[in-house]
C-alpha cells in the first residue's frame, strides 16, 4: 500500500480585507453560521492558580491534583466548534476539531506556550482552505496522534493524514488576526506537507448525510515500536439492527476476511515498514467489539487495551438504568469479545434470548467499566509530574452525561501490572445540564505533555483544561467514585 501524497494550496484569498474585525471577516468567510460561534456555557469559578494557569475550584480533584483552564475558546475569529483530540508535540500541543456529527467543517490547530505562561491557539488547518476534491480527507477528523516518524496523524471518517505541524514557525507573541497574511502563509505550508496514509476506509454520509453508520470515526494507535498500527472500526448500528431471529449470527460482526476491511465492530492491523507506511492488507486482529474509540498500548507490555462502548439501549439486559456495563478488553488475535449476543461477563442481549447463545464462549472484559460512562479515548501515564501513585496506571475520561460519565477515572494495577478493581475519580463533580450551577464536563481527548501534566479537551463546552500537582493541599491517592456503589454491586455479586 502506498502513501498518498497530496499538495493542498489555498483556495481562498483571505487577505484583502485587513480593516475587518476578526468577527466580521471570520463570519464573513463562513457564512453567519452559528456553529462557528462558542456556545453559552456556564463559567467556571477561578481562583488562584493551578501550576502557572488559572484554577478552577467548582470541579473536584484527586488529592495533591489541580485543575487549571487552557483555553476558555473565547477567541472568537477562530473558536473551537466541537473538539475532539489532543496530543502532545514536543512542547506543543495540536487539537483535533471534528466540529459536530456529519459537519463538513473539520480543524486542526496548535497551542503554543506564551512567555506568560499561558496558551495562544492557531489554526494549522481548515476544512474550508482544502480543495473541494481533497476535502473529504478533513471530514468529521476525531483521533489525532504522535506518529513514530515524529509526524502528526490525524483520523478522520474515512482518511488518515500526517503531516509536519511547522511549530517552531509559530510565534506565540504574534498577533491572532484571522486573515493576517503570516498565519494565511504557514498554513499552506502546512497543507503542503499533508500525507494521505490510508484513504477510502469505509463510512457512508460524505455525499448523503442521512444515510450514516452508526459509528463512521476511526480512532487509532501505534505498536511501541511502530511496526503497526491499529485501527477501530465501529458497528454500524446500535446492536445490529432489528428484525432478525434469536438465533441468527449478525453478519458485521462476523466478517473475517485480511484483504480488506469487511468486519465491523473489529480491530484491524496494518505492518508499517521503516519509513512507516502501512505495507500489505490489514489483518483482522479481532472482533465482537462494538466501538473501540478509546484504545491505549501497554508501556512495558506492548498489549493493546481497548475501552468498549456498549449498546446504548438503556435496560437492554436488566430494566434499569445500570446495563448493559461498558467494558476494559485486553485485545488478543482472532478472540471474538460478544457484541452484539453479549455483553460484560455474561449477559445475554434481550434480541437473542433463546437463540441457543452460550455467553461464556466468548473472550470476557479484564474489567467493568461504569454503564454508558462513555471511555472515548485514554492512556497509560508514564510521566513524573504527578504523584508516583499514578505511574503506570490506566487514565480514562468518561464522556457520557449520566450520573456515571463526565469525570476523569483511573484504575489500580494488581501485582501482573494490569489494571483492576472499581474506578478511582481524578476529576469529577462537573455537573449535570439540568440543574447545577457547575459547568457541565464531557471530557473526550486527553494527552500527557511532555512535563508529565495532562490536557483535556471538554467537546460540549469547546474547552482545553490541564490536569497538574498543588503539593501544599497534600498529595494522596484517588477515592472509589461514589456514584458506582450501585452498579460495582449489582455485577459483583
Amino acid at each position: 500500500m502506498k502513501t498518498q501524497r497530496i499538495v493542498l494550496v489555498g483556495v481562498l484569498a483571505l487577505s484583502a480585507c485587513a480593516t475587518r474585525g476578526p468577527v466580521d471577516r471570520a463570519q464573513e468567510l463562513y457564512g453567519k453560521d452559528d456553529s462557528r460561534v462558542p456556545a453559552e456555557i456556564k463559567d467556571y469559578v477561578i481562583k488562584g492558580t493551578c501550576d502557572g494557569l488559572p484554577r478552577i475550584i467548582d470541579v473536584k480533584t484527586a488529592p495533591g491534583l489541580c485543575l487549571g483552564l487552557v483555553d476558555n475558546n473565547t477567541d472568537r475569529s477562530i473558536p473551537m466548534r466541537r473538539p475532539r483530540a489532543i496530543a502532545a508535540y514536543g512542547n506543543d500541543l495540536v487539537v483535533v476539531d471534528m466540529a459536530g456529527w456529519q459537519q463538513k467543517k473539520g480543524q486542526v490547530f496548535l497551542l503554543k506556550k506564551r512567555a506568560n505562561g499561558l496558551y495562544r491557539r492557531f489554526l494549522l488547518i481548515d476544512f474550508a482552505e482544502f480543495p473541494k476534491a481533497e476535502q473529504r480527507h478533513l471530514y468529521m477528523p476525531s483521533t489525532v496522534q504522535l506518529g513514530p516518524d515524529g509526524k502528526v496523524w490525524v483520523g478522520s471518517a474515512g482518511s488518515i493524514f500526517r503531516f509536519d505541524p511547522q511549530s517552531a514557525l509559530f510565534d506565540p507573541e504574534a498577533p491572532t488576526l484571522y486573515e493576517n497574511p503570516r498565519q494565511l502563509e504557514l498554513r499552506r505550508i502546512v497543507r503542503e506537507g499533508i500525507e494521505v496514509v490510508l484513504d477510502k476506509l469505509p463510512y457512508k454520509s460524505w455525499n448523503n448525510d442521512t444515510e450514516d453508520s452508526l459509528h463512521p470515526l476511526k480512532p487509532f494507535v501505534f505498536a511501541n515500536d511502530g511496526s503497526a498500527l491499529y485501527l477501530g472500526i465501529g458497528a454500524s448500528t446500535d446492536n445490529c439492527g432489528t428484525g432478525h431471529r434469536a438465533s441468527e449470527k449478525c453478519a458485521e460482526a462476523e466478517a473475517r476476511s485480511d484483504g480488506e476491511i469487511e468486519a465491523n465492530a473489529a480491530i484491524y492491523r496494518y505492518a508499517l515498514d521503516a519509513k512507516f507506511d502501512p505495507v500489505g492488507n490489514p489483518t483482522l486482529v479481532a472482533r465482537g467489539l462494538r466501538n473501540s474509540l478509546a484504545m491505549a498500548v501497554h508501556p512495558v507490555t506492548g498489549e493493546l487495551y481497548q475501552g468498549e462502548n456498549s449498546r446504548d439501549i438503556r435496560g437492554a439486559t436488566h430494566s434499569n438504568r445500570l446495563a448493559p456495563p461498558d467494558e476494559l478488553n485486553i485485545v488478543r488475535e482472532d478472540q471474538h469479545y460478544g457484541w452484539p449476543y453479549c455483553s460484560g461477563n455474561d449477559l445475554l442481549q434481550r434480541e437473542y434470548v433463546g437463540g441457543g447463545w452460550d455467553c461464556s464462549k466468548y473472550t470476557p472484559p479484564l474489567v467493568l467499566l461504569p454503564p454508558h460512562g462513555a471511555p472515548l479515548q485514554m492512556l497509560f501515564y508514564t510521566g513524573a509530574k504527578l504523584p508516583s501513585w499514578y505511574a503506570n496506571k490506566l487514565i480514562i475520561p468518561l464522556h457520557g452525561r449520566e450520573d456515571f460519565g463526565h469525570r476523569i477515572i483511573t484504575l489500580d494495577v494488581g501485582a501482573d501490572g494490569r489494571p483492576t478493581g472499581v474506578p478511582m475519580d481524578m476529576v469529577y463533580g462537573w455537573g449535570s445540564q439540568d440543574s447545577s450551577k457547575v459547568p457541565l464536563g464531557n471530557p473526550m481527548g486527553i494527552a500527557q505533555a511532555s512535563d508529565g501534566s495532562l490536557f483535556i479537551v471538554e467537546d460540549q463546552s469547546k474547552r482545553i483544561l490541564r490536569l497538574s500537582v498543588l503539593t501544599a493541599e497534600g498529595i494522596g491517592v484517588p477515592k472509589a467514585g461514589q456514584v458506582d456503589q450501585d452498579w460495582v454491586r449489582v455485577y459483583n455479586r
